[in-house]
């Protein structure tokens, strides 16, 4: 991630600079309440509701945040969560990272650690939700989501050929 990759959906349409691709029951807005802000985003739809990134370099590590809720709307059952993926081969495969659902209908955070198999130049990563009862059913929101970038604290250095190190210093 050169810088983190943030979106709290407040705009008029999709951040492109965080979002790739979206499903059609995908949504910015507040129709089924909202985390902060005056919008959230709103799994909706009937199908797969799914969301993905733009390709990120998580070669530093890092963590993946956000917040969710099951929306005002109607309430999403068991085994109707929201599962966050990555995909290291363009979307070909995808990977879950943790799947989340709660019976509550206030805010929970999740935050996950970038993991190894998902530290790379070219990651996709994805939430969503693969099980729903159909259109106006089993909505989800999520809103703050937040990629942050890992930074390395190794220096690698390579001095010249011929030259000799400091008094003190080790090889």
């Amino acid at each position: 991630v050169s810088g983190n990759k943030s979106d709290d959906f407040e705009g008029a349409s999709f951040n492109t600079n965080v979002w790739a691709s979206w499903t059609s029951g995908m949504t910015q807005g507040n129709s089924c309440g909202v985390i902060s802000g005056t919008k959230s985003l709103i799994f909706n739809g009937s199908g797969v509701r799914s969301i993905q990134t733009i390709p990120l370099n998580t070669s530093a590590g890092g963590n993946i945040s956000f917040n969710y809720r099951r929306s005002l709307c109607e309430y999403a059952d068991a085994g109707e969560g929201i599962y966050v993926f990555y995909s290291t081969n363009n979307g070909t495969t995808w990977t879950q990272i943790q799947y989340f659902f709660t019976s509550l209908t206030v805010t929970q955070a999740a935050v996950m650690t970038i993991p190894v198999g998902a530290q790379g130049s070219n990651v996709i990563f994805k939430i969503q939700q693969s099980i729903n009862s159909g259109i106006s059913f089993d909505y989800w929101v999520v809103d703050d989501f937040l990629i942050s970038s890992g930074i390395s604290n190794s220096i690698i250095f390579t001095p010249p050929s011929g030259t000799t190190a400091a008094a003190g210093s080790t090889n």
